[in-house]
């Protein structure tokens, strides 16, 4: 019975195996989270801004909602948005918003303007 010869193991150290460590086979590629594609948005732009100040036609029908234009421009614009909002056409409502933004700079220039020069 001639058994093969077995060569001797040679003696490891502590912690030389770990050099020689290989991860198991698995996909190491780095996560990527996908962000979910927004849809473009529904409405017009132009359609908001020009609804917007469109609206402001009323002050020449009630010359008194000039002294409340703030309260006034409440009236008309919060129903606009409710209801561009309601039928989820976000981009009309961006456009009211402008107008809006457009209304408040304005009057504030022409408040400074009258301020300044003295009142009324």
């Amino acid at each position: 019975m001639n058994e093969p010869e077995q060569e001797p193991e040679e003696p490891t150290q502590p912690g030389r195996d770990f050099y020689k460590w290989q991860p198991p086979a698995v996909n190491l590629r780095p996560y990527r989270y996908q962000m979910p594609q927004k849809e473009p948005g529904r409405g017009s732009l132009a359609l908001g801004v020009a609804l917007g100040l469109g609206l402001h036609l009323i002050w020449f029908i009630f010359p008194i909602a000039f002294f409340f234009l703030g309260v006034a421009q409440i009236v008309y614009d919060l129903p606009l948005v409710i209801t561009f909002l309601l039928r989820d056409e976000k981009r009309t409502v961006a456009g009211v918003g402008i107008a809006a933004g457009i209304t408040l700079l304005l009057n504030g220039l022409f408040c400074g303007a009258v301020m300044a020069n003295g009142g009324i």
